[in-house]
């Protein structure tokens, strides 16, 4: 970590403890027990000044004990792997206490950087810069479903550099406990079913808001053309959960949009091998099909 940087930012972690501590190997149970790793930083771009400054503020759960065979490191390696970016995306074997002041000491330094050379360009009127010149950066971690041998996880990481708004990503994965592999759409579904796929989160979105046909979609500033299946879904108990940033399929002011489709309605199309089957079927009559 560079010295500059050390002496304007500090770094405050704490843990809270959360979740289950269940070991029980039951589907319906959760598998991981977390707490989770926090912190929060200041770093003012003249030390001198009260403006500007930036502020950055993570929060990831962490795993902490599983039931079973679960590999602990390597489910904190697929988080790290979702938190990941710019400069340290190549970097291998990162834990969670290793990757936020790596996480954090980029920030800075691209602020730093991005801040001077705006504020090179107002060496008379310094002070108009400093109102748009503040930034913060929030990074949130946690499980979205935690049974049947599978964890799901969102990353939500709120942007603000300046102008009228944050611009907010989340990103979703789910992780095979049974595998350590994350699931991809072709882990459920194949290749060629994917268009009606396609179909039937089009027709969640016209059930979700109350409409009679697609086209109706467009009352709501939805284009159809641009809903498709992607790969940022997770699962739950309920079904598979397509999650869409704004802009995405939307304009900004439709916030991030949920598609929640019922396992019953893809049933039929998902890969017979698929291990998403176990969760699909559980309660199912066994002579039902």
């Amino acid at each position: 970590m560079k010295v500059q940087s050390l002496l304007f930012f500090a770094i405050l972690t704490s843990l809270l403890a959360f979740g289950c501590n269940n070991k029980t190997s039951r589907p319906e149970e959760n598998s991981v027990s977390f707490d989770t790793v926090s912190v929060d930083t200041v770093c003012r771009l003249n030390p001198d000044q009260q403006q500007p400054v930036c502020h950055l503020h993570i929060c990831l759960a962490r795993p902490v004990e599983a039931h079973g065979e679960v590999n602990i490191p390597a489910i904190e390696a697929f988080i790290v792997n979702m938190v990941k970016q710019g400069a340290f995306a190549s970097a291998a074997d990162l834990r969670l206490e290793k990757l936020i002041p790596l996480y954090t000491d980029n920030y800075i330094e691209q602020y730093r950087k991005e801040g001077n050379d705006l504020l090179a360009n107002y060496t008379e009127q310094p002070q108009e810069a400093y109102k748009w010149l503040s930034f913060e950066e929030r990074v949130e971690g946690k499980p979205l479903f935690n049974q049947f041998d599978f964890l799901s996880y969102q990353i939500v990481t709120g942007t603000y550099t300046g102008g009228a708004h944050e611009e907010t990503m989340t990103k979703v994965s789910v992780l095979d406990l049974k595998t350590l592999f994350p699931l991809t759409l072709l882990d459920l579904f194949d290749l060629d079913v994917l268009p009606m796929v396609n179909e039937i989160i089009q027709q969640q979105l016209v059930k979700d808001y109350g409409c009679k046909t697609i086209e109706e979609l467009g009352n709501y500033f939805l284009d159809p053309a641009t809903i498709v299946a992607t790969e940022n879904f997770f699962i739950d108990q309920r079904g598979i959960i397509w999650m869409y940033d704004p802009y995405e399929i939307a304009p900004f002011a439709m916030g991030t949009i949920r598609v929640s489709v019922p396992w019953t309605d893809v049933r039929s199309l998902l890969l017979p091998d698929s291990p998403v089957i176990r969760i699909a079927d559980f309660g199912k009559p066994q002579n039902q099909d």
